[in-house]
């Protein structure tokens, strides 16, 4: 009976598609841990780290009074840094935890692949050994790992046999998504313009600002000035300011759009004054594009098959629509949509 992973469609190598003078690979992926097992590794020294130095201090310091932190009604510094160390170690362990399937998942497709993969080239499966070689990629850098050393051979014996012609790499999860119809011919442009701050945002904002006048307020009563230079404080007033910088910067800082057309993909930036834009043009024909469809939002990568092979990523909320326009401008045949002027 096949297991969960060969239920995701990783039990098989995914075919590949050709649709007019591109190639898609359906490559299925799971869902990445939250964190990767190099940077969860390298988090945890720090962390361990941190405990260990600001507890030291914490005893050296705290005299005859307890050391836990919060049973101190004004802790010293050296306990106000222990704190929130252990603040961070909670929520690191959370992570680990969390991320602790995604691990062995990942570890276990890994495993898979590399049997695979010299498999396929014995057999001469080139295009399922690519698929694999591709797949086993992406595995080890949801790990935070390196390729193994026997990649580099694979891929220098799989290019000759593989197709030249653009490719757009599909990664979804349980079900694979269906192309539009009609997939190829001119279309409308479609626009996906960065979404304002929401209501939930300026209510957010309002709370914070009246919890930090509250704050201020009662700490600068008679007896209670001192308390001003306090962690907790400091803290409040980062979070503060940050989060409504954060939130002016997308309400009046410069507004951003996305425009997807037959063969291009535009981004286009306004600042506050009329008339000032800039225009970021991708030729779709010129270049190799990742769509990544196993999460919540849409990731669009584009990679320029030109000299210097440049690399962009946008991430956008998922649309139905906005699939259909990504899937229609990568497997458009023809000019290029002329545009930009048009936004």
């Amino acid at each position: 009976m096949p297991d969960k992973m060969d239920r995701l469609g990783e039990g098989a190598p995914p075919p590949i598609e050709r649709v007019g003078s591109v190639e898609i690979w359906w490559v299925p992926k799971p869902r990445p841990p939250r964190l990767s097992l190099r940077f969860a590794g390298q988090a945890w020294l720090f962390v361990v780290a941190v405990l260990v130095g600001t507890g030291w201090w914490a005893a050296a310091t705290v005299g005859p009074r307890p050391l836990w932190p919060w049973s101190a009604y004004t802790p010293t510094l050296a306990q106000g840094l222990l704190k929130y160390a252990l603040i961070l170690a909670a929520f690191l362990a959370y992570a680990t935890v969390a991320s602790l399937p995604s691990w062995w998942r990942y570890v276990r497709l890994g495993r898979k692949e590399m049997v695979r993969i010299p498999r396929h080239i014995e057999q001469g499966q080139w295009s399922a050994a690519g698929l694999g070689l591709h797949r086993l990629g992406l595995v080890r850098l949801g790990l935070g790992l390196a390729l193994p050393p026997e990649a580099a051979g694979w891929d220098d014996l799989l290019r000759p046999h593989l197709s030249s012609v653009r490719r757009l790499y599909v990664y979804y999860g349980r079900r694979r998504p269906v192309l539009p119809e009609p997939v190829s011919g001119a279309f409308e442009p479609f626009r996906d313009r960065l979404s304002p701050p929401s209501w939930l945002g300026v209510i957010a904002v309002a709370a914070l600002g009246l919890a930090g006048y509250q704050t201020v307020v009662t700490m600068m009563q008679p007896g209670r000035w001192l308390r001003l230079v306090s962690l907790d404080f400091a803290l409040l007033v980062v979070v503060l300011a940050g989060y409504v910088l954060f939130f002016l910067g997308r309400a009046l800082g410069r507004v951003r759009y996305v425009l997807i057309g037959p063969g291009v993909v535009e981004v286009v930036q306004r600042g506050l004054r009329p008339g000032k834009s800039t225009v970021r043009r991708y030729d779709l024909a010129q270049a190799d594009v990742i769509l990544d469809l196993t999460g919540r939002r849409i990731g669009l990568g584009i990679m320029s098959r030109q000299a210097g092979r440049q690399q962009s990523w946008f991430s956008r909320p998922f649309r139905r629509p906005l699939l259909d326009a990504v899937f229609r401008a990568v497997l458009f045949d023809g000019p290029g949509f002329q545009g930009s002027s048009a936004v």
